[in-house]
């Protein structure tokens, strides 16, 4: 898992900022202003010129315009990040962290993504199509113009997540629980819905 040292602010209970050959005494919002430029583009500059990436903790920096397609994330914390304009293609990922972090015009598409949590986060016109999705965390996510379309989503969960104009066509949802689900405009077409617990009946599509 991620580097797990406690950010040396008093009383902060965060984990300091971690890569590999990197000592950060600091979490993001204590890491002093006159030295924070440099820990994020030391951090950035090592994500972008590593193919495999290990334990690496990168809370609440901002990605964008970013291309980290082809990557290997394992035990990283991207949670309460911001991605925007990401293209993450046929990345692999597991036993990662990206809860409360915010995902605008993503593509994750053909990645392999598995025990990885999203807890909480937000999904805004983020393609996950044709990905292999087993096993993660979603609940509680606010999901809008999305696609989950050709995924395999094998006993992940949505958990009281709510969902908006967003497609499940073509999709595994075996043992997926939507438990607590609110959607509005969700499609499930060609979907094995019979499969999966906690969807409303006449919600389904």
């Amino acid at each position: 898992m991620f580097h797990a040292v406690n950010c040396r602010y008093p009383e902060c209970g965060k984990l300091a900022l971690f890569v590999p050959g990197k000592t950060f005494d600091f979490c993001l919002f204590h890491t002093p202003e006159a030295e924070r430029e440099t820990v994020v583009s030391a951090i950035l500059s090592y994500i972008m010129t590593t193919e495999t990436i290990i334990g690496v903790n990168a809370g609440g920096l901002k990605f964008s315009g970013m291309d980290l397609s082809g990557k290997r994330f394992y035990g990283c914390s991207f949670q309460h990040c911001r991605w925007e304009n990401v293209k993450a293609e046929e990345i692999r990922s597991r036993m990662s962290m990206f809860d409360f972090t915010s995902f605008t015009d993503c593509t994750f598409e053909r990645s392999n993504i598995r025990f990885v949590s999203f807890g909480c986060g937000i999904f805004k016109r983020v393609l996950f199509t044709g990905s292999d999705l087993v096993y993660n965390n979603f609940c509680g996510v606010q999901g809008s113009q999305s696609s989950f379309n050709d995924c395999d989503l094998y006993n992940s969960r949505f958990i009281r997540a709510g969902l908006f104009h967003t497609t499940f066509i073509n999709s595994n949802i075996l043992n997926v629980d939507f438990t607590g689900l609110n959607q509005n405009g969700v499609v499930f077409k060609q979907t094995n819905t019979k499969g999966a617990h906690g969807l409303v009946e006449e919600k389904r599509r």
